[in-house]
């Protein structure tokens, strides 16, 4: 069941990405965000952690920059890495595998799949922080919208 929810998504997360971005001139966190952060609206707390993983890429990505000669799919590449590895790193660090006590079902401290803190922090570089994270917001409501009107 969440195999087909996630198709939809995605499939409907594109579509409104596309239109999104022709309309504001923003994508919101990349083409696949949307449709992905929808199926988790009903835990904020997970969206909270994911933002606030993309944001430390994004400030990562931003201090390498000055550093180092980063820039197009380059960038783009580290910040998906950095992303998925913080997100490795909060699967073993996380308090619900230190025995926090959190239980499966409950909204649990997790980070939201493994690209997309990168491509939400790619977009923050692109966008500035407060238009990404705005943008991904509207998008995945959007998608959600759309998901409970076709079930």
């Amino acid at each position: 069941m969440w195999e087909n929810s996630l198709t939809e998504a995605i499939a409907i997360g594109i579509v409104i990405s596309v239109l999104f971005a022709n309309i504001t001139g923003f994508y919101p966190g990349g083409i696949i965000v949307p449709g992905y952060i929808a199926l988790y609206l009903d835990r904020p707390l997970s969206m909270v952690v994911t933002f606030a993983v993309s944001f430390l890429v994004y400030l990562i990505v931003r201090v390498l920059s000055y550093k180092l000669i980063i820039y197009g799919r380059r960038k783009t590449a580290i910040a998906i890495l950095l992303g998925f590895g913080f997100k490795l790193i909060w699967d073993i660090l996380s308090p619900g595998n230190l025995g926090g006590g959190m239980e499966m079902g409950q909204d649990s401290l997790n980070v939201i799949g493994y690209v997309i803190p990168g491509l939400i922090a790619n977009n923050m570089e692109s966008y500035g922080w407060v238009e990404a994270l705005s943008s991904v917001i509207i998008g995945s409501v959007l998608v959600k919208l759309i998901l409970i009107l076709v079930s």
